[in-house]
């Protein structure tokens, strides 16, 4: 059975170029959201972000947690109103070979924006990263 333990999204610095401005090795800037449509990550659920695929940042980037529900509201840009949820997050780097040993060859090609993550993806990202 698939137990929903967390989610990868995909972080396009186009849209947000200054991430690493706001998170880093030591973790991220106090009151950080991530858009998201994934309505089953609540507070606790492993968070790991991809970077855009064939760039520098190719692999995971950063991992942390939901620091609460999804919730309709602004963000960073308060024009913009969406679903998403606060979080922390830190940055890692787990190379692009090992995440598709994990998640699959197809990983950047599955994940455009979000995708449910199971306790032994997770497992195995914590494993790496920590």
């Amino acid at each position: 059975m698939f137990v929903r333990a967390g989610a990868v999204y995909r972080w396009n610095p186009e849209v947000w170029p200054e991430m690493f401005d706001e998170v880093d090795e030591n973790g991220s800037n106090e009151g950080l959201t991530w858009r998201s449509k994934l309505k089953d990550i609540d507070n606790g659920s492993f968070i790991a972000i991809l970077g855009p695929k064939g760039t520098q940042y190719s692999g995971i980037i950063a991992v942390g947690e939901a620091k609460g529900p999804v919730f309709v509201g602004a963000g960073r840009d308060e024009d913009i109103v969406m679903s998403r949820h606060k979080v922390f997050l830190r940055r890692v780097s787990l190379s692009i070979s090992i995440v598709e040993d994990i998640l699959g060859a197809d990983i950047e090609d599955r994940v455009q924006s979000a995708m449910y993550l199971d306790e032994d993806e997770v497992e195995d990202i914590i494993m790496y990263t920590e």
